[in-house]
């Protein structure tokens, strides 16, 4: 797993656009909820999730469809992370095409992509 926590407060509109992106790309919708996209490479299952911390704890003003992003203290953010690695601790790829997606697919190793300068690519 990849988790990218972001400090922000609720208040920036900003946050809720990262959420969307973030949604498009790393997530699909299973069973209503919207859930990690799986990503292979080298035989490891990889998954992407985005957590924004609030600026005071406070998450009630979070609009309800952003809430599961979203986190107030530190101890919540381990709840989380404990939650996660419970429900994908037996995880094994999924047989549906499109919700796997092969990193390796494209010919280049991670590596070969992340040498090459943000420009090149």
């Amino acid at each position: 797993m990849i988790l990218f926590v972001d400090p922000k407060g609720t208040e920036h509109t900003d946050a809720y656009r990262k959420i969307d992106g973030y949604s498009r790309i790393f997530e699909i919708e299973k069973n209503g909820q919207k859930v990690c996209k799986d990503f292979l490479y080298n035989g490891l299952t990889i998954n992407v999730k985005l957590l924004l911390k609030t600026a005071h704890g406070d998450t009630s003003e979070v609009p309800e469809r952003y809430q599961n992003y979203w986190f107030g203290e530190i101890d919540d953010l381990k709840k989380i992370l404990d939650t996660y690695l419970k429900d994908n601790e037996t995880h094994s790829a999924p047989s549906a095409p499109e919700k796997h997606h092969n990193l390796s697919d494209s010919g280049k190793s991670l590596k070969s992509a992340e040498a090459q300068p943000l420009k090149n690519r």
